[in-house]
């Protein structure tokens, strides 16, 4: 095709030369043309096409910052958990009520499967996602940044133009302008929280020109480009022309099918789609599309707080019920009812107040270095590690003490008891018939005895007969049995107390018994 009188002219101007660039800050560069209205063949980009490619190659540097940014903000959420965590097993320690303290070590087993979950997810699927997002996009944005700077690098005089009223002023490594358009091409910096503009997306690349080049709508009227032909004349080729007829540029998103009519003519892969199956050079753009639109969020399911909807979120089921109800299966179904037992039907004013009781505790006393009156949560976190391993050392201390207290006091009840009914048994003096009316009672009639406390408590007897195994067996229970059916009129000191609606049992005994229940618990609380 002979060229007009003005694109002749046009060659034998001297092309400005692109700038020479280090590999490191691989120079972004595209064609700008002037439009005609003749259709272009071998001709150069036009602005309205290069541009778009500009910001996309910006975009793609910008995906791996997204991704660092992303991952760190859940590790630091799973911290934040962790750090949660640890304040309410402190609190639960120190909480002035059972019920409170019960609370702090299940909200505390809650909270901290939050973080180990966020973790796991880490581990096992998000962190390859977030590498596979990188690694596509940095592959991409290579491709993209060869394909300008290779059509930046061949322009010579005398021959035809790969780029056309190409103006090129170098800013930084980062930043630099073509014809007062900023481009952003080369090994891109790790910094910022990620993408500016974010066309790409699970549903294609929405930014990128597509379609096949007719009348000037992609490319110049009369500014040649040899990287669009095969030709040893106006194309690649030297001596003779290439064997391919297909050329492809950045990554298969530009295509010059030079077997038939459109020699010469640029066809854009539409990138705006989910799925690329009609392009099997564009398999780079797909993993694009793929691996971006898949990259994690802090917003995502697997890492939300719901810690305040503990009455209607699965996984706090299934983490309460093994606590409480000692079951592998727990749903909101079967665990619900133990949920609102212990938070209430609406859990958030609980949750919230005890993680602000938490983290806004005073240490009493100095515990593991840390002064009275110290906020815990202003302590470092191996400082809330410490103060908890000498907490719980101490909770051992104390369940340790109160089994021999216990011990003790079952033992001076028993001794005690006999003493009474021996003098039950005196009462009878020597009054054999009476004695014997009181047999069961384990009195026994002796001749021999001193006057008047003939009737003497036998407790090889008592022991023999049925009430033996309720008073060896069972101390508390027994006192407990006694108490439990009588009437507010009867329920009376020292053994029984009326609470609520029941005789309780009031002795030491059982209050001990209850003491060491409620320290199990809480050693029980180490295991989580």
């Amino acid at each position: 095709m002979r060229l007009s009188k003005a694109a002749e002219r046009q060659q034998k101007m001297k092309p400005m030369s692109c700038s020479k660039q280090s590999a490191a800050s691989v120079l972004l560069a595209v064609l700008l043309a002037t439009t005609g209205t003749e259709g272009a063949a071998n001709m150069g980009l036009l602005k309205g096409t290069w541009v778009p490619l500009c910001k996309l190659a910006q975009e793609l540097g910008e995906v791996t910052s997204e991704a660092a940014t992303e991952q760190k903000n859940i590790l630091k959420l799973a911290l934040e958990f962790r750090k949660e965590a640890l304040q309410l097993k402190i609190y639960s320690r120190v909480a002035a009520t059972a019920e409170d303290a019960e609370r702090a070590v299940v909200l505390a087993a809650y909270v901290q499967s939050l973080a180990q979950r966020a973790v796991d997810k880490i581990q096992t699927t998000d962190g390859d996602k977030f590498l596979a997002a990188v690694a596509a996009t940095s592959y991409a944005k290579g491709a993209t940044d060869e394909f300008i700077q290779l059509g930046c690098e061949n322009q010579r005089r005398g021959q035809p133009w790969v780029l056309t009223r190409y103006r090129h002023n170098a800013t930084t490594s980062q930043a630099r302008r073509i014809d007062s358009t900023e481009c952003k091409t080369g090994t891109p910096k790790p910094q910022g929280t990620g993408r500016t503009t974010k066309t790409i997306k699970a549903a294609g690349i929405s930014g990128p020109k597509q379609g096949l080049e007719n009348s000037n709508s992609l490319q110049s009227a009369n500014k040649n480009c040899r990287l669009f032909a095969k030709s040893s004349s106006d194309g690649l080729a030297k001596a003779s022309n290439l064997d391919t007829n297909k050329l492809h540029y950045a990554a298969g998103y530009i295509e010059i099918d030079n077997s038939g009519g459109n020699a010469g003519k640029v066809n854009l892969l539409n990138l705006n789609r989910p799925t690329l199956t009609d392009q099997p050079e564009a398999t780079a753009w797909q993993a694009v599309i793929t691996t971006v639109g898949a990259l994690p969020k802090i917003t995502d399911e697997a890492y939300t707080n719901t810690s305040d909807k503990l009455e209607s979120t699965e996984r706090a089921a299934e983490t309460i019920a093994r606590i409480i109800k000692n079951v592998d299966d727990g749903t909101i179904a079967n665990s619900k009812a133990a949920i609102t037992n212990l938070f209430g039907t609406t859990s958030k004013e609980h949750v919230d107040k005890l993680l602000s009781d938490a983290a806004n505790y005073k240490l009493k006393d100095k515990i593991a270095e840390q002064i009275k009156k110290h906020h815990s949560i202003q302590c470092p976190l191996t400082s809330w590690k410490a103060i908890l391993a000498a907490l719980d050392i101490a909770l051992i201390k104390d369940k340790d003490k109160l089994k021999q207290e216990l011990t003790d006091a079952k033992q001076n009840k028993e001794t005690k008891s006999a003493e009474d009914k021996e003098k039950e048994c005196n009462k009878a003096g020597s009054d054999q018939k009476a004695c014997e009316k009181l047999k069961e009672q384990g009195c026994v009639y002796k001749e021999d005895g001193e006057e008047n406390k003939k009737c003497k408590f036998n407790e090889k007897s008592f022991k023999s007969g049925a009430p033996v195994t309720q008073t060896q067996t069972g101390a508390a229970e027994t006192t407990t049995d006694k108490c439990k059916d009588k009437k507010k009129d009867d329920c009376k000191s020292p053994d029984c107390k009326w609470e609520g609606e029941s005789c309780k049992d009031s002795s030491i005994l059982v209050n001990k018994q209850f003491a060491l229940s409620v320290v199990s618990a809480a050693f029980v609380a180490l295991l989580f």
